[in-house]
């Protein structure tokens, strides 16, 4: 596994032999699932300082299993579609900091109703909110998010016409 450019919202993971500075979460949940790779530590890069030091944020293993959503909401569909589409582009010109689902679809019971709805991984919440920040991207008419709201949204087996999985570089 080749080390990535240490970035907010990367990890550093030790490992018995090695390190390995800015894997993106997808590549920790790889290591974890390995099996055969004793992680010792895992920490997630909280910022850079211009002195080039990195602030980190020991996180676990389990951390890795627990998934969290942000969810968007518009009373139009064309204007849920419209944000399902900038969410994409968006991840074509700046890459996001992990996998992340995005889900473009209908739930009856929530108001209002067209959706589009953003999976990751627990661990990478504040990444993909200050992803989604610097993006200066204007979505949903509502907009929640938390584990439990993922919960919510897949309880109530949302329609889904359109998604595609985003994947940082």
């Amino acid at each position: 596994m080749a080390p990535n450019d240490p970035k907010p919202g990367r990890f550093v993971v030790k490992l018995k032999d090695t390190t390995h500075t800015g894997l993106a979460a997808h590549e920790v949940q790889e290591l974890l699932a390995d099996g055969k790779t004793d992680v010792l530590e895992i920490q997630r890069i909280h910022r850079l300082t211009d002195d080039g030091h990195m602030e980190l944020v020991g996180v676990s293993a389990s951390d890795f299993e627990q998934r969290d959503c942000l969810l968007f909401s518009r009373h139009h569909v064309k204007e849920a579609r419209h944000d399902f589409d900038r969410i994409v582009e968006q991840s074509r010109q700046t890459p996001p900091p992990c996998r992340i689902e995005v889900q473009f679809g209908h739930v009856s019971s929530f108001s209002p109703t067209h959706v589009v709805a953003l999976i990751f991984p627990s661990v990478c919440s504040e990444a993909v909110g200050q992803w989604l920040t610097a993006s200066d991207l204007q979505l949903g008419d509502h907009a929640d998010g938390s584990p439990g709201v993922l919960r919510a949204y897949e309880a109530e087996s949302p329609r889904i016409v359109k998604r595609a999985d985003l994947s940082p570089r």
